[in-house]
């Protein structure tokens, strides 16, 4: 039985994390961690904006997406890899406040279908690709968290790629991701080596670096091979995550 409780939440900038307590039954872990969530609300928001106009910006997407090239991935997969990706395209306001950070969260059918269609494509597109990448991921903010050493995973998917411009004034994360998968093909941005990281994903922060040449603080992520229950399991029980503001 999954739960969160007494939850500690830890705001810097723009940026908040939560510290959570979860357990597992043993069915799927027979231990008790600790989880810390990475909350980028850049990230949120780019999230968010893919269910405006929702039916317009499916439409766009399924007009716009490459053809399938990978067995049994279908073009609801790839229209969702394209939808997704298109969204970091949209500007980011610091000033966003999301609509699941008060109150109750909330879940549409558009997120539950996104969700399901992202998660479904990355574990697809893993059968033919190599067991685990690295990859990097650029936050939009400058971001200091004390969590050396400890057991993280990101509140939502995140994108990255070999290509960023990257600025002293940001945040950097090193990622070697064993459930994510590349996606570039897919991907409605020109950017190579573009890999997916999915929310269930836990890893270990093994290093962390401050005043570095590309970024003012950099962490280095490292796969623990386990993810959060199953993908399909976390789509109905736990997305999205009620934070606190």
């Amino acid at each position: 039985m999954y739960t969160y409780s007494n939850p500690l939440d830890v705001y810097v900038g723009v940026f908040s994390f939560e510290m959570c307590f979860c357990f597992f039954d043993a069915m799927f872990y027979d231990c008790i961690f600790e989880v810390t969530v990475l909350n980028d609300n850049s990230m949120m928001q780019k999230w968010e904006s893919c269910f405006k106009n929702f039916s317009e910006a499916w439409r766009n997407a399924e007009q716009h997406t490459r053809k399938p090239q990978h067995k049994h991935l279908e073009k609801d997969h790839s229209a969702g890899l394209y939808m997704y990706t298109k969204s970091m395209l949209q500007p980011v306001n610091l000033n966003f406040k999301s609509a699941n950070r008060t109150g109750e969260p909330k879940e549409t059918f558009e997120s539950r279908s996104l969700y399901y269609f992202l998660t479904e494509g990355i574990q697809i597109l893993k059968h033919s690709q190599v067991t685990c990448v690295s990859t990097h991921f650029q936050a939009e903010t400058l971001l200091h968290l004390n969590i050396s050493n400890k057991q993280v995973r990101f509140s939502t998917f995140m994108l990255g790629s070999d290509e960023w411009d990257f600025a002293r004034n940001i945040s950097c994360f090193e990622v070697q991701t064993c459930f994510g998968a590349d996606i570039t093909y897919y991907s409605a941005l020109k950017k190579t080596n573009q890999v997916l990281i999915p929310p269930y994903e836990i890893f270990k922060v093994t290093d962390i670096q401050t005043e570095t040449k590309e970024c003012r603080i950099s962490y280095r992520l490292t796969s623990l091979y386990i993810c959060l229950l199953s993908p399909i399991h976390f789509l109905v029980t736990v997305l999205p995550l009620q934070i606190i503001t």
